[in-house]
């Protein structure tokens, strides 16, 4: 048999392509990688024995399975429901029935969305008297979050904890025209609503009875159960203030513009209300996820915005 010589060329390139095989740091590999059987998800961890010996450790594979997420999730997941507290009124525009007695509003429209994002259905608790009421069922855990245009306050925040703000709105003044004109601060009521004695008006059991204490550390401060009763009594002389969000105020003065006659309106700048989603100090991750689902989609909204995504209900009410 005829023995054939390898060209010396192609023994060239056979030495060439060993060499560089061999250099430290050279690696082939896949832009895709291919799992097989044996395949890790998990690089596995080196642990060393006494005897200096290794035993080889597989990490545990980490998964978006309902197996590996937190309890206070899981819990949701599992019920197959995300429970929403809400204020027993209606609170337009947040929450409010419509006349075929559905529930809807920004308030309603986050929860759905929150909840779709979960993969569960949808359950709101309306059982809460007032605001403060409803801070303690989020405490106690009988409701899952509160979406209910909350106030996030010091007083709040020892008993639960608060994402971040979803709507940014500033705290607001009505101050009796007449009263503000005898006592010549229709310009600048705040120094002398600061003094002893003067009576100010605030909703019982809210948020802004912290807000109107803080303001005005020296005032009388006067609840009453609603709001409707704050404005009687300030048009009455019974207060000479009432503490209120400019998004109630501004709907007040648009649907009873005859109120301006008796009352003057003054927005605080720097006097803000955060509207939070509030959750039990437990559910940690929850918060956390809530608090993400806020950042991804950039919710943060303010009365302007606000008004015009629901101008309805700001339009002038005839019948008053």
């Amino acid at each position: 048999m005829e023995r054939k010589n390898v060209p010396i060329y192609l023994f060239i390139i056979m030495l060439v392509l060993l060499f560089i095989s061999k250099l430290p740091g050279t690696q082939t590999f896949s832009t895709e990688q291919k799992n097989t059987g044996n395949a890790q998800a998990v690089p596995a961890a080196a642990e060393k024995n006494q005897d200096n010996s290794t035993t080889t450790v597989q990490a545990p594979a980490v998964s978006l399975n309902d197996k590996n997420v937190s309890p206070d999730i899981q819990k949701i997941l599992s019920r197959g429901k995300l429970i929403v507290g809400l204020y027993c009124n209606d609170q337009p525009p947040f929450f409010m029935l419509n006349p075929q007695g559905k529930l809807y509003g920004m308030d309603i429209a986050l929860a759905k969305d929150i909840a779709a994002k979960l993969g569960v259905a949808l359950e709101f608790n309306r059982s809460a008297r007032t605001f403060n009421e409803l801070t303690e069922m989020v405490a106690r855990g009988d409701v899952d979050t509160a979406i209910s245009v909350l106030s996030r306050t010091l007083d709040r925040a020892k008993l639960i904890s608060f994402t971040k703000p979803y709507v940014v709105l500033h705290q607001a003044l009505l101050v009796n025209r007449v009263e503000a004109a005898k006592k010549g601060i229709e310009d600048y009521p705040m120094d002398y609503l600061k003094k002893e004695d003067v009576k100010i008006g605030v909703k019982a059991k809210t948020s802004y009875v912290e807000f109107a204490r803080e303001l005005f550390p020296k005032a009388h401060i006067l609840e009453y159960k609603e709001w409707e009763d704050v404005v009687a009594a300030l048009l009455k002389g019974e207060v000479i203030a009432a503490v209120n969000d400019e998004n109630e105020i501004t709907q007040l003065i648009n649907k009873r513009p005859n109120i301006s006659l008796y009352a003057c309106v003054y927005i605080l700048k720097d006097k803000k209300d955060y509207i939070c989603m509030g959750v039990s100090q437990q559910n940690t991750h929850l918060l956390d996820w809530l608090n993400t689902y806020l950042d991804n989609y950039d919710i943060n909204m303010n009365v302007k915005s606000i008004m015009e995504e629901y101008p309805e209900i700001y339009k002038q009410n005839p019948a008053k």
